[in-house]
């Protein structure tokens, strides 16, 4: 029985980080773009809304961003450093996983 669960460890390792990972790219995405109405959302937070400054810093395409002005943005901070860090994870694990699979296959 131990035998099975060691087989089902290195799955463990892929699955958990991408579900993970999922997760917060749905909300990451959530914030940063399905937002209808930026003014709106901000003024519901008791921001102002800075069209002015929005127009000046468009956001790069891997960071979820979505700024009220410039003391405030609707994604937290912690959104974007946290899915690249599960995805460098998530491949850190399917790398293991690879590897361990090479290692037990025998023709």
């Amino acid at each position: 029985m131990p035998h099975r669960s060691r087989r089902r460890a290195p799955l463990a390792v892929v699955i958990v980080p991408l579900v993970a990972w999922c997760a917060v790219m749905g909300y990451g995405f959530f914030r940063a773009q399905l937002v209808w109405d930026p003014a709106e959302a901000c003024g519901l937070r008791g921001q102002t809304y800075d069209p002015d400054y929005v127009a000046a810093h468009d956001p790069p395409w891997w960071a979820f961003r979505n700024p009220c002005n410039a003391g405030h943005d609707l994604v937290a901070g912690w959104v974007t450093p946290t899915a690249w860090a599960l995805a460098v994870l998530t491949l850190l694990g399917l790398a293991v996983l690879v590897s361990a699979r090479l290692r037990s296959w025998r023709p």
